[in-house]
Parts: C-alpha cells; structure tokens; sequence
C-alpha cells in the first residue's frame, strides 16, 4: 500500500525542499578516466544544485542567535526562541526548516555560514561582489568575479571530466508535473508523500529521473553515471514583508527536500548515498532590517506585527549541503555582526572553497583546473 503524506514524514524520513526547473546540466558527470563512487554507495556521485533566487536571508535562516548585535538590528524580524532549533552555542535553525532538523541531529546536513566573496579593498574583505541580481547570478554561476562570462563551473568540470559532453536543458531531462500521474513509481514512493507545492512536483520528477524503476537505478542510464541537475526555487528577494514570506518559502523549501531525499531512499537504499544537494544563494542579505524606524520598541510578535519589514541586498550568505554521504556540522562562522563594512557583515569562507570541495572529494576532479586557481576544502565531505 503507498504511503500517505503523513505517514511518510511521521516515519522519521522527513527532510524538505520546493523548486522549480531551470536549465543548466544533467549531462554525465562520469570522469573519463575513472569511475568513483561515494562512501557506501556503488553509484557514482550525483549532485543537485538548487539555487535561491533573490537573495535568501541567512541570518533569519541560520540564527545567530547569541549575539546582540542581531536583535539590535532587527527589531522586527529577530526570531524569538520560540521560533529557534539550537544547532550550536549561539547558532540556531529557523523552525521553519525542522523537517531538516532531523537530518542535521542524523549528521546529514552541513550548514557553511559567511559565505561570500572574499574580496579584498582599502586592507580588508569587501563583502560585495555585485549587488546586481543578474550579475551575482552569473558570478555564482561562472565562479569568477574577475571576469565577464557565460561558461559556468560545473560546464568546465563535465566538459573537461566528460566524455562527449553536450550541455543539455533540465527541462528536457526531467518530465513536467502533469507527466507524473505516468512516471514509474517504486512501491512506497507515490506521489502523495510529496507536498502540493510547486517545487515539491518538480522534485518529484528528479527523483523519478533519477531512480526510476521498481527500486533499480541500473534501469536509468542517467542513475548508473554520475549527474548534474540544476534547480532553482524563486521568492527570495524579501525587501518589504520578509516576516511570514520568508518563514512559508523556507518552509516549503524544507518539506520538498525531506521528501526529496526520503524518496530517494525509498527507491534504492544505495541511492541516497549517491545523491548530494547542494543550496546556495546568488548573495544574502543585509543585517540591519529596513523598516525604517530603528528606535521602534521591539515587536514581542514578528509573525502577527512585523508588517512591512525587509532586509536589503547583503554580502554574507549561506550555503548547505545535505545528504547521507555528508558529513554534517557548522562549517565557519559569520563575520563580526558588530562591525559593518559599507553597512555590510564581511564574509569568512569563499564561495569557491565550497566548489573546491564539491569538486576534489565529491568528483575526485582538479578543483583548480576547473576553478582558475587553487582555494581550501572544507570537510563536509
């Protein structure tokens, strides 16, 4: 019998994610001169990058929640405790994400805060690489800042690590919703255990694309290579009533990558070992809120009386990978929240030392090959 939704996430596999499609890879990733697979797995590695478009805010995302300096620049949108899942001394989950919660205690979910782009100016780090949409897109796609370009990291890893390698649309690789009452579904893994968001369908359908069968990846040529899928998941640009947006977009975001994952082992208990999820966001946003009355008394009740309030553009964000092949934590720290830079946190972990890590201990591939030029790994993987 299928399961419901609530048995499925009263199961202990809750995990979650909401997206939408957008193109870049699923292409091979297989290197051309030796096949790898990750720790405890027999597939090879596969890696879903979903981007949150907009600039997601990572201090009402990953709280830092021990510093005063939060609650004196938000005096509207600080998260009371009652809203908080500790993760660390000082660090905390928004509730929000407490379908991920699980996976963080399990050791399967790696949260890097402060990443950004270490850019150095007047004798320190410069928090901004650009705080244009479009190009901060293009540099977290291309991984360079230096330069104007349309190549993006991971087209360089699968031209250079793929044999006949032709960059090919998400959209043509993965069926639309409307295609799922068709797709092929392993028993245990229906349909109803995802949510009724829009990205939840979409990753249904990855999962579908990815383990199709009754439970055996080798039916997909896809499943029995490494892959690339590209995802994006829109709503992040929260500059006016970022309160109960943010908390329903993280929320979705949460549900549909619980299920994600959950589905995935479902289908193939070696599956889940092979698949990695990477979360990013073109930059984060600023700490000071915008609501334009800093000496407001503090709102007891953000979801019912923080109104209007946002956050602008900012230069520190957060990033997050999840799998049962990652090896959890906190990876690095926010910067100084008590000193701003252009009115900005400076960041503390490059944005490419994630890549760098994707590439070398996921993809066993010359991170500076691909890179143009060589940054530290962390070990999250």
């Amino acid at each position: 019998m299928p399961l419901t939704r609530r048995e499925f996430l009263a199961g202990g596999l809750s995990l979650s994610l909401g997206l939408s499609l957008s193109p870049l890879a699923g292409a091979s990733a297989l290197r051309s001169a030796e096949a790898f697979s990750p720790a405890g797995s027999q597939l090879p590695p596969v890696l879903v990058v979903l981007t949150l478009v907009g600039g997601n805010d990572a201090f009402n995302t990953l709280v830092p929640c021990g510093d005063g300096a939060y609650y004196d620049a938000r005096r509207s949108l600080a998260l009371p405790d009652a809203a908080l899942l500790p993760v660390a001394p000082g660090l905390a989950l928004n509730d929000s994400l407490r379908p991920l919660f699980d996976r963080f205690q399990r050791g399967e979910l790696a949260l890097i805060p402060g990443v950004g782009w270490l850019c150095e100016k007047n004798g320190g780090v410069h928090p901004f690489a650009s705080r244009s949409h479009s190009r901060a897109a293009q540099i977290l796609h291309s991984a360079r800042p230096d330069i104007i370009g349309d190549t993006g990291w991971l087209d360089s890893y699968l031209a250079n690590y793929t044999e006949n390698y032709t960059a090919k649309s998400a959209a043509r690789l993965l069926p639309p919703p409307e295609a799922l009452a068709a797709a092929h579904l392993s028993p245990g893994s229906a349909q109803s255990i995802y949510g009724d968001a829009k990205l939840s369908r979409s990753l249904a359908a990855l999962a579908a694309k990815i383990c199709p069968g009754d439970g055996d990846s080798s039916n997909s040529n896809h499943a029995s290579q490494g892959v690339v899928h590209h995802l994006t998941m829109e709503g992040f640009d929260t500059h006016s009533g970022q309160s109960r947006r943010h908390r329903q977009l993280l929320g979705e975001l949460a549900d549909g990558l619980a299920s994600f994952m959950a589905d995935l082992e479902l289908r193939s208990a070696d599956q889940g070992r092979s698949v990695m999820v990477l979360v990013q966001s073109e930059f984060g946003r600023r700490l000071p809120e915008n609501s334009g009355n800093i000496f407001a008394p503090p709102v007891v009740n953000i979801f019912e009386n923080a109104g209007d309030a946002g956050t602008d553009h900012g230069g520190s964000g957060l990033c997050f990978l999840l799998g049962a092949a990652v090896r959890g934590g906190i990876y690095g720290e926010y910067g100084n929240l008590g000193r701003l830079i252009d009115g900005e946190v400076a960041p503390t972990v490059d944005f490419r030392t994630v890549y760098a890590t994707i590439l070398e201990s996921w993809f066993k591939a010359d991170s500076a090959e691909v890179l143009g030029g060589k940054y530290e790994r962390l070990a999250f993987c």
